[in-house]
């Protein structure tokens, strides 16, 4: 039984690999169309989590100097602390990504924000900026660790027992209570 089932999609993997060559002209040669041209580009989806916070300009942080240039991807967050960064493929997942929170911006749970201020997200971590991502980035280059590493450091450090890289805003245990108090106080300081 094995045997003709193994026949089977045998025969089958055949049939579809003859019907593609068929359907893409044949074989040999560059036709042009054949092939889907690899992404030169990624979205990278990231809340900024204080409170969430309109209008905070976030960017990848290529040259490390804090603020967002005009040759680096960056947006705007909408009214959900939400944007979606299109990153170049190579630089995915090798620069931190930064939020420059304005006192343009508004931060849901006390409104307009009075004083600016920078957070930051490691860069492979970048789904989630908040003060606690900052400290872990923070933690990773005064220490030279990684993200995994400066997070135990960090939780440790304040007590915490949820991933700091969380959006504590949407979640309700009370330890997700617990690190956004703690986010809070950090930004106040």
């Amino acid at each position: 039984m094995t045997d003709l089932l193994i026949r089977r999609a045998v025969s089958v993997g055949t049939l579809g690999a003859s019907l593609l060559l068929f359907g893409c002209g044949g074989g040999g040669g560059d036709s042009g169309g054949g092939s889907t041209p690899a992404a030169t580009s990624v979205d990278v989806p990231i809340t900024v989590v204080d409170g969430l916070i309109q209008n905070a300009n976030v960017c990848l942080d290529k040259n490390s100097n804090g603020t967002c240039e005009s040759d680096e991807p960056s947006g705007k967050t909408d009214a959900s602390g939400k944007v979606t960064l299109k990153v170049d493929v190579a630089d995915a997942g090798k620069y931190p990504v930064i939020a420059v929170v304005g006192t343009d911006a508004t931060d849901a749970d006390t409104g307009a924000v009075p004083v600016a201020f920078t957070l930051k997200a490691p860069a492979d971590k970048p789904s989630v900026i908040s003060p606690l991502t900052t400290l872990v980035q923070s933690a990773m280059l005064s220490k030279g660790m990684n993200s995994t590493d400066a997070e135990s450091y960090v939780r440790k450090q304040m007590g915490l027992n949820v991933s700091l890289f969380d959006d504590f805003i949407k979640e309700t245990t009370a330890d997700h209570k617990t690190a956004a108090t703690v986010a809070r106080m950090v930004v106040v300081t």
